[in-house]
């Protein structure tokens, strides 16, 4: 069965380095999605479709940071680049 999640998604001004952020909140499979308002829409379209990821991923209980943001990096621009096709 698949649990049904919750997505929010904000703008906000985030520092110049990140693109967007993802937090679940206390009450799992409630999820709030940041992007950075300071970004064009293309950025932020991929800094979406990568944060998405994140939770698709269940990446918030894994640990090791660095290869998490590599592995949903490469899938977000394999799935940009399928979507120009």
């Amino acid at each position: 069965m698949i649990t049904p999640i919750n997505i929010t998604i904000h703008t906000a001004e985030l520092p110049a380095k990140a693109n967007g952020a993802t937090m679940e909140t206390l009450e799992q499979r409630d999820f709030l999605i940041l992007l950075n308002s300071t970004k064009s829409p293309e950025e932020q379209k991929r800094a979406l479709i990568h944060e998405v990821l994140h939770i698709w991923h269940d990446d918030f209980r894994r640990t090791d940071l660095d290869q998490i943001e590599s592995e949903r990096d490469r899938e977000t621009d394999y799935l940009l680049q399928e979507m120009k096709s």
